[in-house]
């Protein structure tokens, strides 16, 4: 027998006595055989035997590796998210708002903001006693929050517990934050809008000056930008730019202006206490003239009478002497 035919009949032998195992169908009801137990790391000696002594040491004894930060206190995580924290409840809200009210915070001036709310804070964190706990920028984030709800008259809901009095005040002040934050709002508004006028108008001075010195002299009245007109204009931008005014004698002795502007109004008639007034000095000038000349006349007769006795005096010597004579 060849020698590749006996080896090919050893190999159908074992096959016939050591059957190959058949792979499990997926319908078969065999149970899968159970997992093989899981060994810890340090039983397969990955872990290095001083990471277990450093697991076990107490907390205490750790010290961090270089280039690594500790993980904060239990203490100091509680303060840093009370920090953070979105959750207020509502006698914060009436603390916050009533440290608001007392400091004025909502009106710090641009660029002192920041400064003003960590003010606020730590004036917050020393009225409570240490309970309230916040920085500056989560106090005013929430102040807007509070002041947008009373805004949608929606302090009620927000305030859910506390007294009828607590939360009456605490209404009651935001209502006068509300106001006068308005009121700072609106005249913020009204200077921001003066000034634009104004420099507006002296663009546009400036703008008719330059084409009319291009031009050479021109009249006056022809440029449309006056800055005189303006509120808290000084006097020398007043006096720069007067319209010319004309004025005709009445025949009752009251004037009128007549001006090139359309809308100027003409100027009041003397009014009837001034007429009564010039109409009282003329009689008192004519009463004294009156007298004045019967004074005069006076005199004149006694003069008169004067002349005429010594003319009789005269006469009368005269003819004393003629008689004497003859």
């Amino acid at each position: 027998m060849p020698y590749n035919t006996r080896n090919q009949k050893k190999a159908e032998n074992a096959n016939t006595l050591n059957p190959p195992e058949r792979a499990e169908s997926p319908h078969s009801n065999h149970e899968p055989s159970p997992p093989a137990p899981e060994t810890s790391e340090l039983e397969t000696g990955r872990v290095s035997p001083s990471q277990t002594d450093r697991d076990s040491e107490p907390l205490s004894s750790w010290s961090p590796s270089p280039g690594r930060t500790p993980s904060p206190e239990p203490q100091d995580m509680n303060s840093a998210q009370s920090a953070r924290s979105q959750n207020w409840q509502p006698w914060q809200d009436r603390a916050l708002v009533d440290r608001v009210y007392a400091l004025e915070t909502h009106l710090a001036p641009h660029g002192h903001t920041a400064q003003a709310w960590a003010t606020l804070a730590d004036s917050l964190k020393d009225v409570t006693k240490g309970k309230l706990d916040k920085n500056g920028k989560a106090c005013q984030e929430r102040f807007k929050k509070v002041l947008a709800a009373h805004r949608q008259e929606k302090t009620r809901s927000l305030q859910k517990t506390g007294t009828n009095e607590e939360v009456t005040s605490h209404g009651e002040k935001l209502n006068e934050i509300v106001e006068l934050l308005d009121d700072h709002k609106l005249r913020d508004k009204q200077r921001t809008e003066k000034a634009r006028n104004k420099v507006n108008e002296e663009k546009k001075a400036g703008e008719e000056m330059r084409r009319s010195s291009m031009r050479g002299m021109v009249v006056r009245d022809t440029l449309t930008a006056d800055l005189g007109e303006l509120e808290g204009a000084t006097g020398r931008e007043k006096s720069g730019q007067r319209k010319s005014t004309k004025r005709k004698i009445l025949g009752d002795s009251s004037y009128i202006n007549i001006s090139d502007d359309e809308g100027a109004q003409p100027a009041r008639k003397p009014s009837k206490r001034m007429k009564g007034s010039v109409s009282d000095l003329l009689e008192m000038r004519r009463q004294e003239e009156d007298s004045a000349l019967q004074d005069a006349r006076a005199h004149a007769d006694r003069q008169h009478k004067e002349q005429i006795g010594a003319l009789t005096a005269l006469t009368e010597s005269v003819k004393n002497l003629e008689s004497r004579t003859e």
